[in-house]
């Protein structure tokens, strides 16, 4: 490899043993440089040094895409408290923040046998895998990722305890209200790993708490108790679209039409190109479960659309369960759904966790076209 040669004049004053006098000395100084190596070099390091996809967690933890937040942030960001490096440190949640601390030493208090550097010590062995379940580059550092997953993770359980102990408390008793503070623990930008919040759990129930019981605190009052959730859970929001969304739609109801059906009877009784067009698009999504044989994604019209395009709408009478809706000779029975401004929220964000997830069927998101949110 050939290499350039730099001389440098360096001129400095140098004491000659005369007594008598001094003199400058020049003295030439010859210093190698190299040359940036050839980028194949520098490419070849760089993939040496990246980890393939298999060293990293499946992203679970993502935002939603910015086309769709766009025209509607406040739907997607908290308004309270942030859970997560996602909204961390804006100044609209800053109230919220300095709150944190006192909701861990409460946490702490519950199993004093237990100091807070257990607690540390437990999430810095998680911090790697929790940290690659985020779709995006953390700008934390290791201390900053940890007292993160500390103090939210706290945060989260002992909101729920006191919750749970229905007695009064600051927390609670605050002008935002529960309410408003679970919203922000449901939205889907606002999460962390659901392995963090059962590790926690379990230390400061002594190893004595199982998953059932802590399911049992942070289910809402208005879930059947007896209803499981069951596998793997990613994080607070996935637990809740298991309890509200459950895998109780069967591919027998599937497959004898009382779902959505997609036969040419229902789809060429409209008569237009229009109305042909959106249907069999909006149809064409619920193959997206046979994505694995090459069926495109579809985008899936809003109730206005499918209005526009010959659709008519009718309240279901009778439906087995809230998905219940059925599509034929250009006639949509929907059951009723009772929508205010939290639930709005709620929906949305479970829509987005399940259109975040390649191996779910869009149930909820068929369900949400009858309502136009626009």
């Amino acid at each position: 490899m050939s290499r350039k040669m730099l001389e440098l004049e360096l001129e400095h004053e140098m004491l000659l043993l005369e007594p008598s006098k001094m003199k400058p000395v020049k003295e030439a100084v010859v210093i190698d440089i190299e040359p940036p190596p050839p980028l194949e070099v520098s490419l070849k390091e760089k993939l040496e040094k990246t980890q393939r996809w298999e060293a990293f967690e499946p992203f679970i933890l993502s935002r939603v895409p910015h086309i769709v937040r766009e025209s509607h942030k406040d739907l997607y960001e908290p308004r309270v408290v942030s859970i997560g490096p996602y909204h961390r440190g804006k100044r609209s949640l800053s109230a919220m923040e300095a709150l944190k601390p006192r909701c861990l030493i409460d946490f702490l208090d519950r199993n004093p046998k237990v100091g807070v550097e257990v607690y540390v010590e437990k999430i810095r062995e998680l911090e790697e895998r929790a940290r690659r379940c985020y779709s995006e580059t953390i700008n934390l550092n290791k201390d900053e990722f940890v007292e993160m997953l500390l103090l939210d993770g706290c945060f989260l359980l002992e909101f729920f305890f006191k919750v749970r102990a229905r007695e009064p408390h600051a927390l609670l008793d605050v002008g935002w209200g529960t309410k408003t503070i679970i919203g922000d623990l449901l939205l889907f930008e606002n999460q962390i790993p659901f392995f963090v919040v059962e590790m926690l759990y379990s230390i400061v129930t002594c190893y004595d708490g199982d998953r059932e019981s802590l399911l049992f605190l942070l289910q809402p009052s208005s879930i059947d108790p007896t209803l499981p959730a069951e596998g793997k859970i990613y994080h607070l929001l996935h637990l809740y679209y298991q309890w509200f969304i459950p895998a109780r739609i069967s591919s027998s109801r599937r497959s004898n039409g009382s779902s959505v059906s997609s036969s040419s009877e229902s789809t060429t009784s409209l008569e237009s190109p229009r109305s042909r067009w959106i249907i069999n698009s909006w149809l064409g999504s619920r193959s997206w479960s046979n994505k694995k044989l090459g069926t495109p994604m579809r985008s899936i019209p809003c109730a206005t659309q499918l209005h526009e395009a010959g659709v008519t709408f009718k309240r279901k009478e009778s439906p087995s369960d809230q998905f219940d809706i059925t599509f034929q000779n250009g006639v949509m029975e929907i059951p009723t759904l009772l929508i205010d401004s939290v639930r709005k929220v709620f929906y949305l964000n479970l829509a987005a966790f399940e259109r975040s997830c390649s191996t779910m069927e869009f149930d909820l998101n068929m369900r949400v076209i009858s309502i136009d949110f626009s």
